[in-house]
């Protein structure tokens, strides 16, 4: 009889395919198809992040000074000239957008992988494939579409790396291609020329090599000469780097060493979360502690010797957070989560690099598999947070689009939304009805509004009336008002369907007034209607047909209702 094979038996087993590459990419193939359903899944329905909005409403199409314009500082060349181009060809559609988003994690996933995987071998390499293919701490640059320039700059300047990697002349202008895309999306894009700089001059031939980054980092020298020299006496000054930030570089440093740490462990969970914007920190309590005990075992690795690539991949790092430093202001923490995407990256390359040639035991495999295990579930729960967070961001923020096209007629360019979103997403009415006009919105179609959940529906409601100045006023005795018939309070309130023009309400008592249209429950306050002293509640007409239901509080024991004429 043929005896089973043990628990052991079928681990080694395990491994040794996993060892084949083959094999190890169709794991990893597998893991980035669930990534990229889960992701897509994640996304639905939403719009426009923050700084994309800004994008939607000012948007110049492909006029080179608009893509060339800094985003807070940074050159985002890529990032706009992919959402010039969907608006362009899709309008306000955002699939294209999510679809762009997932390629660009999948690729810089793979390229990692693939240089990783020459130096500890594909079955040790996997795992670190894997914890950055599902890095919740760091959900708004891998899932949210606002990290599209982030997640490129990091592909180009990985599948640079390995271009370098290979060698060869051809590989050489690949390398030099992709570092000016990397370096054209995002400032990570800049460290990786950097390192990619180190990696040359470190290698045998570096005079007849060194073009191969030297003209990126020209290409971003000559970027920011025009920004200062063009861009910013014309359109004031950008936030960007302060040169007394020197001072703060060892200390930013140590903070986004241990809040990187932090993260890659899975150590970084906030149990006590005391405001929203926790969602947007990977600080934690034990990355101190990690990130020195990787400092010592790096140090003790280039101590017994080094390579030009490690040398390279540690440039990529240190210039990444060097200008982070410089750049430190409002919203740039050292703990913000989307710095934490290219740092991982880059440590993670490191850890391979310093670990190259080490032939992992099926007991370190185990251990390995176990760690990034661990660290995939707290990082699946940050996921889970950032988009709890982001959805309702995003879903609340289309909502209110769709109050505003409604109102279209009635609102005037000093409008201001008063909402959830709009401290985080100001939209200029004039300039959101232009982009409108343009690509189309961005809100809901009106019969999915009426699908949506009763906070999106209340917050939609609560801005038309916001938008259309819905509101009791003392009646106006010089018009006569028509059609009118008495109601008897029942229960706790009143409601009434009313439409425009409006109504005249007269009462035997106090009542408040509020509306409401597409929700169910919830109301908007317009007023407080007295006793025996009768009010106008105007209602102008809109882009939707559907009536608004005005409801009484207290109900009140007689209540006269009499319709308004049209006024004009």
């Amino acid at each position: 009889m043929r005896a089973m094979p043990s628990g052991e038996q079928r681990l080694t087993s395990v491994f040794d395919r996993l060892e084949d590459r083959r094999t190890s990419w169709l794991v990893l193939g597998v893991a980035m198809a669930l990534y990229a359903a889960l992701v897509m899944w994640l996304t639905r329905g939403t719009t426009l992040y923050i700084d994309e909005m800004n994008f939607f409403t000012v948007s110049n199409g492909l006029d080179v000074e608009a893509l060339l314009s800094p985003l807070n500082g940074h050159l985002a060349l890529t990032h706009r000239l992919i959402f010039a181009i969907d608006f362009k060809l899709f309008g306000a559609e955002f699939v294209p957008l999510r679809i762009v988003e997932v390629v660009g994690a999948i690729a810089a996933v793979a390229a990692f992988f693939a240089l990783a995987a020459r130096r500890l071998g594909p079955a040790a390499a996997l795992p670190l494939a894997l914890l950055l293919l599902f890095f919740g701490s760091v959900w708004e640059i891998n899932v949210v579409v606002s990290g599209i320039g982030n997640v490129i700059a990091v592909a180009a300047g990985l599948g640079a790396l390995l271009a370098l990697d290979g060698g060869g002349r051809r590989s050489e202008a690949i390398a030099c291609a992709l570092l000016i895309l990397a370096v054209v999306s995002q400032t990570p894009g800049v460290a990786f020329a950097v390192g990619a700089t180190v990696l040359i001059l470190l290698q045998p031939g570096a005079r007849g090599r060194l073009w191969v980054s030297l003209v990126p980092l020209g290409v971003y020298a000559a970027w920011l000469i025009w920004v200062r020299t063009v861009y910013v006496p014309e359109h004031g000054e950008i936030q960007n780097l302060n040169a007394w930030n020197i001072l703060l570089i060892p200390n930013y440093i140590a903070s986004e060493a241990a809040s990187v740490a932090g993260a890659l462990a899975g150590l970084n969970y906030n149990f006590n979360p005391t405001s929203f914007l926790n969602a947007f920190s990977t600080e934690s309590a034990y990355g101190p502690v990690l990130a020195t005990l990787a400092v010592g075992a790096l140090v003790l690795r280039v101590r017994r010797g080094s390579t030009p690539f490690l040398w390279g991949a540690m440039a990529v790092l240190l210039a990444f957070w060097i200008a982070l430093a410089l750049g430190f202001g409002e919203g740039r923490n050292p703990t913000t989560v989307r710095y934490t995407y290219a740092s991982g990256v880059a440590v993670l390359l490191i850890a391979a690099e310093a670990a190259r040639g080490v032939r992992f035991s099926r007991g370190a495999l185990i251990a390995l598999y176990a760690i990034v295990l661990l660290a995939l579930g707290a990082n699946f729960a940050r996921l889970r947070d950032g988009m709890h967070l982001y959805r309702g961001f995003a879903t609340g923020l289309r909502a209110e689009l769709t109050a505003m096209d409604v109102a279209r007629d009635h609102v005037g360019p000093a409008f201001k939304r008063s909402s959830a979103t709009s401290g985080l997403a100001p939209i200029p009415p004039e300039a959101y009805y232009a982009a409108v006009d343009r690509a189309g919105s961005p809100g809901y179609s009106l019969a999915e509004l009426a699908r949506q959940p009763e906070e999106r529906r209340r917050s939609a409601d609560g801005v038309m009336v916001q938008a259309e100045g819905i509101h009791a006023a003392p009646a106006d005795r010089a018009t006569p008002a028509r059609n009118c018939r008495t109601l008897a309070g029942a229960g706790g309130s009143i409601t009434e369907a009313v439409g425009p023009p409006g109504v005249r309400l007269t009462s035997t008592a106090g009542a408040e007034l509020a509306l409401r249209r597409y929700a169910s429950s919830g109301t908007t306050t317009v007023g407080h209607l007295p006793a025996n002293r009768p009010l106008d509640l105007r209602i102008p007409t809109d882009r939707s047909d559907r009536p608004w239901q005005l409801v009484m509080r207290p109900a009140p024991s007689s209540l006269r209702i009499c319709d308004l004429p049209a006024s004009g």
